[in-house]
């Protein structure tokens, strides 16, 4: 899979650079476009614009790390629509103003998903880097019009994938039901080696037969000791996909 990515220095971090003004605009409305939700990272509820956001809530995920030095965040999921792009278009002017430091305070790192759960774009603002994922679509006005953005065929480490389609013999209708499935794919997944660990990080439910299912794993150990992977686990109407990614 094609993918561009965009870097806020050059190499050596003397230049800085940005998308702004009429770029910006032009590329939340091609994410809006090709996405049926998008998430937020929250670490602070009193970012501006964090209740207008909840307006538009599907769901969220709260994580608190294991280490004592490493903050508890949301994963705040919304609706894209028309009062969302309205928000994403009028409470910044460029894309790396979405951050809580350096001045901003903002709700940080927008990712665009689309209707399937695949990432049509993905940030990590504070370490300065942007990617669009276009899969087929057509993101040439975006991409061509600024010379920065970077083109690569491979981006292993930033897409999910589906690992295994599984039909399931009847609708799961409750959380707990829906992650003690997901833990016995995970078992499923131990066993053929896939992965050696894992952790539950949390559940979205979009609606009666739908869920999202979250789990941070580690490899197993004929890979490198410190790569890790995110498993998502989808279930809709007697069917769930799982998805891997292969770095947290």
């Amino acid at each position: 899979m094609e993918y561009y990515r965009f870097y806020d220095t050059d190499l050596y971090g003397n230049e800085e650079y940005d998308i702004s003004g009429e770029q910006y605009k032009e590329l939340i409305k091609e994410c809006c476009k090709h996405s049926k939700y998008m998430s937020f990272i929250i670490y602070d509820k009193s970012v501006k614009g964090y209740n207008q956001l909840c307006e538009y809530k599907l769901g969220s995920i709260d994580i608190a790390p294991d280490s004592k030095y490493a903050r508890k965040y949301e994963i705040l999921y919304c609706n894209i629509c028309a009062g969302l792009l309205n928000f994403l278009l009028n409470n910044v002017n460029s894309i790396f103003e979405w951050m809580l430091g350096r001045g901003f305070l903002n709700p940080e790192d927008p990712t665009f998903y689309r209707e399937d759960g695949t990432i049509f774009f993905s940030s990590s603002i504070h370490e300065g880097i942007i990617t669009l994922r276009p899969k087929g679509d057509d993101v040439s006005h975006i991409v061509f019009n600024n010379p920065l953005w970077v083109h690569s065929d491979n981006d292993v480490r930033a897409n999910k994938m589906i690992y295994k389609t599984i039909d399931l013999p009847c609708n799961i209708c409750t959380d707990t039901e829906a992650i003690e499935l997901s833990k016995s794919i995970l078992e499923d997944l131990k066993t053929s080696r896939k992965i050696k660990e894992y952790k539950f990080v949390g559940l979205v439910r979009y609606e009666l037969h739908c869920y999202d299912v979250e789990f941070h794993c580690k490899k197993d150990s004929k890979y490198r000791a410190d790569e890790n992977v995110i498993v998502n686990i989808r279930m809709i109407k007697n069917k769930c996909d799982v998805f891997m990614a292969s770095a947290l």
